[in-house]
């Protein structure tokens, strides 16, 4: 009796879509999220529990229509237990942000904006096409994958402290790295000082432990088809080392995740072809826990604590039979969601194919699944979603994920501890903090007692930044 009146609740569960998010796109309703014929009923509640029905191994074939193929056979092998809800507690939760256009534009044959807009203070409707040649479909597909970028480029100036923790293979061993996210995007900010104007400056920073303390990669990114610049900097050397755009892709730390995995996909627009796009429901990882924040000048920084952060099961407990890189204090929520099936055009990226799956509403991904050059799936990500606060008040936003590669049955897990936003340049995030002859430094874990040592960059190796 409960299983069948939670499925009838099921299907009645109120969401809009994103036609508020991209006008004229075709292909987005505004339906609500519908269970397919034969899901379901969701497992029996136990009286008058205020928690959700718990789904594991055995509902797998009643719910494997509304999870991605990859993440039902992780529910059915057990890896992957979660709370299933008719709807998060917190009705702002996916709350729709501002609407309205920064500026209107168009996509070219690559998917790259014309005229690229210094800056955005809402979803970027694309509604024109610059190309003839391309389908209604790209350019649906497209116009997602920029509003998802989106979510970063109105906040202008961020600035991440995240924690990975890796699990060793068939063991609940598991090692942390604490770390900083930086990203600025300078003609959002009102600067664009030199002659490359990147889009945006990036710079991921390892924080804990000692040993690792001063590996960096820093990264710019342009509009249009141009290459990431991107380098490295060692703890051990201090050296720093020019890579290729391709570079992004490759994993980092825990041999997982990547800065392509940032957001869940992180990746360039304009080096990806979409081949498919389409609708369905999915049920969605969220966490419901709300930040503190702070104002400080033209800052808003924000932190996650006990109680409203995101907890593993090798912590927690709670699902005795399941691994402990599993979460505990998510909840899977139906929702709308468009599925975008994409083929890279860097024959250099170990990212051969990808599928995206983005929320429907916020334009925020969700899942995503990698196949390499070989045909396999070499990654699996799963996105977390949940409350973030910015200078324009509470909205949803990126909260963690979970990085599985099963060639190497490892897995991992990004979880957000914080999250600071600024609308002008600060200290720590000014141009000179994003340049490579400026991110090089040895560990101290690496010094020499006697020695002073000091920044080595390269000049071989590294193209002057004309900044």
């Amino acid at each position: 009796m409960h299983g069948a009146r939670l499925a009838r609740a099921l299907k009645r569960v109120g969401l809009r879509a994103v036609g508020a998010l991209l006008i004229g796109l075709p292909g987005i309703t505004n339906a609500d999220p519908v269970v397919p014929s034969g899901t379901g009923p969701l497992p029996d509640l136990q009286g008058n529990a205020k928690v959700g029905a718990t789904l594991t191994a055995q509902y797998t074939n009643s719910y494997k229509s509304v999870l991605p193929p990859e993440i039902a056979e992780l529910v059915a092998a057990g890896q992957f237990v979660s709370e299933v809800v008719l709807r998060p507690k917190r009705k702002d939760l996916f709350g729709a942000g501002k609407g309205g256009t920064a500026s209107l534009v168009s996509i070219d044959s690559r998917g790259g904006l014309q005229p690229p807009p210094t800056a955005v203070t809402g979803s970027l409707l694309a509604d024109s096409v610059g190309d003839s040649q391309v389908s209604d479909q790209e350019k649906e597909a497209y116009a997602l994958l920029w509003n998802a970028a989106v979510q970063t480029w109105k906040m202008r100036s961020l600035s991440v402290a995240a924690s990975l923790t890796s699990f060793v293979p068939s063991s609940e061993e598991a090692s942390k790295v604490d770390f900083q996210i930086q990203r600025i995007y300078p003609q959002a900010l009102g600067v664009s000082p030199g002659t490359l104007k990147p889009f945006f400056r990036e710079k991921i920073s390892a924080l804990q432990p000692a040993v690792l303390k001063g590996l960096t990669w820093l990264t710019l990114r342009f509009h249009g088809t141009d290459e990431d610049y991107m380098w490295a900097a060692s703890p051990v050397t201090g050296q720093v080392r020019q890579l290729t755009g391709s570079n992004r892709a490759d994993s980092m730390y825990s041999g997982a995740f990547s800065p392509d995995d940032l957001w869940v996909w992180s990746g360039k627009i304009e080096m990806v072809t979409p081949t498919s796009v389409s609708s369905q429901a999915l049920l969605v990882p969220v966490v419901e826990g709300v930040p503190t924040s702070q104002t400080q000048g033209s800052c808003l920084t924000s932190s996650y604590g006990k109680g409203n952060s995101i907890e593993l099961n090798f912590a927690s407990r709670r699902y005795t039979e399941a691994p402990g890189w599993n979460p505990t204090s998510t909840k899977l929520v139906l929702r709308n969601v468009v599925k975008i099936d994409l083929q890279s055009r860097d024959p250099f990226s170990v990212d051969a194919r990808q599928r995206m799956y983005l929320d429907a509403e916020t334009s925020l991904p969700v899942y995503k699944i990698v196949w390499g050059l070989d045909g396999k799936v070499r990654k699996i990500v799963i996105g977390i979603l949940g409350t973030i606060a910015t200078q324009e008040g509470s909205m949803p936003g990126w909260r963690g994920e979970v990085i599985i590669t099963p060639p190497t049955s490892g897995h991992s897990v990004l979880i957000v501890n914080g999250l600071d936003t600024c609308s002008k340049l600060v200290p720590g995030r000014d141009i000179i903090n994003f340049d490579p002859s400026t991110i090089g430094e040895k560990s101290d874990a690496a010094k020499k007692p006697q020695a002073t040592p000091t920044p080595v960059v390269n000049p071989e190796s590294i193209e002057p930044v004309d900044e």
